[in-house]
């Protein structure tokens, strides 16, 4: 996949459609499955890590993508 490095911003698509930004941490294949550092914000800035995050162009929830452009 093109693009995929340790360090690149991304977002990560929550259960209910958010898309949260994230910075890919480890990438485990070509195929885009990545650790991510997810930066959720609920009122209280909360941070997680996602393990073995699939890749998805679809904007599925679960996923991540590259950062879209407007």
């Amino acid at each position: 996949m093109d693009g995929l490095i340790e360090g690149r911003n991304a977002h990560y698509v929550e259960k209910n459609g958010n898309h949260s930004p994230a910075i890919i941490e480890h990438v485990w294949n070509d195929e885009g499955v990545c650790n991510l550092y997810v930066m959720q914000n609920d009122g209280i800035r909360n941070h997680r890590s996602e393990y073995s995050v699939k890749h998805s162009k679809e904007f599925e929830a679960g996923t991540w993508h590259f950062i879209e452009k407007k």
